[in-house]
């Protein structure tokens, strides 16, 4: 509750913070039950020791009519004060790998805010590409707002971690 009630990281997040405990609650219930029948995965982000919530990371399929899910969608959220410490790259890291190296997607995309050059840069570090402006994508304070298309194949991702770095 403290992440998503932070004004900072909501304007950063390009979403409302949010003070309603019993809606946020029900929201998880909602994405406990779809990630039990295998329609969505979320991941929670802990230091090693397992102590305190650090952030969340999501991952869904973008067209669930068709079989396999070839295109998911991406979803990442860290706390503020856990920012610049390189531990939401790693948390993608490791979900990029499950994505495109042990299921059987073809792409991932992200919706970005088009305000949040620190989810840019890392996108950008992970090998994914702008792929264009959604033209009123989401609703803020009641606002229709743009957002930005961010990608990564599975082949441009193969190639990428089959180089060496340099």
């Amino acid at each position: 509750m403290a992440m998503w009630s932070d004004p900072e990281f909501a304007q950063a997040a390009g979403i409302e913070a949010t003070t309603d405990l019993d809606a946020l609650t029900r929201s998880l219930a909602h994405f406990a039950h779809l990630n039990r029948h295998g329609l969505y995965y979320k991941w929670t982000i802990r230091r090693r020791d397992g102590n305190g919530f650090l952030g969340e990371v999501e991952l869904y399929p973008l067209k669930p009519q068709t079989d396999p899910w070839l295109e998911w969608g991406l979803g990442y959220s860290m706390a503020r004060e856990h920012w610049g410490q390189g531990l939401m790259r790693e948390a993608l890291e490791r979900v990029l790998r499950f994505a495109l190296i042990e299921s059987q997607a073809l792409r991932i995309r992200a919706d970005v805010g088009s305000k949040n050059e620190r989810s840019k840069a890392l996108l950008r570090k992970l090998g994914f590409r702008c792929e264009g402006i959604q033209e009123s994508k989401n609703f803020l304070y009641g606002r229709a707002v743009d957002m930005e298309l961010w990608a990564i194949s599975r082949v441009r991702y193969q190639l990428q971690v089959s180089q060496p770095p340099t």
